[in-house]
């Protein structure tokens, strides 16, 4: 992770993934490679937890499949790639509860609108990422 979600202050979210790029364009050939595997190993978590649902708002077990969701896509990747992977086999053990938390957590107003408008609030991007670290943490325990 280059700088976490906690460090973003600024609400101008273009400008904070431009210094990220930039930072990024000087670590070592050792350490891009090293956060490509954990890239690899977060999309693959997603995939194996929500299958085709995967970074999609989901407000019922067997609503309407909507598009993928970059708020969403940016908080579940970061989320799970700072996860080992034990606690990613007991995520995909335990999906059900999993996918049970993250749709009572779209239903919460503000969590929607934290990944439906105005995403690069540094409130609402805080708010995204603790909400979904914090049903990971409940699924796990």
């Amino acid at each position: 992770l280059l700088m976490p979600h906690s460090k973003y202050r600024s609400g101008d979210l273009d400008g904070f993934l431009h210094e990220q790029m930039r930072t990024l364009n000087q670590v070592t050939e050792r350490e891009r490679e090293q956060y490509a595997d954990r890239f690899l190993r977060s999309m693959r978590a997603a995939y194996r937890l929500f299958d085709q649902d995967a970074f999609r708002k989901r407000y019922a077990p067997k609503g309407k499949r909507r598009p993928i969701n970059k708020a969403l896509f940016e908080s579940w990747s970061v989320a799970l790639a700072l996860r080992e992977d034990a606690e990613i086999d007991l995520l995909v053990a335990r999906r059900g509860k999993l996918r049970t938390a993250f749709i009572e957590l779209m239903g919460d107003r503000e969590f929607d609108l934290a990944v439906s408008q105005g995403t690069g609030s540094a409130a609402r991007v805080r708010l995204r990422f603790q909400s979904i670290q914090q049903i990971i943490e409940e699924t796990l325990s």
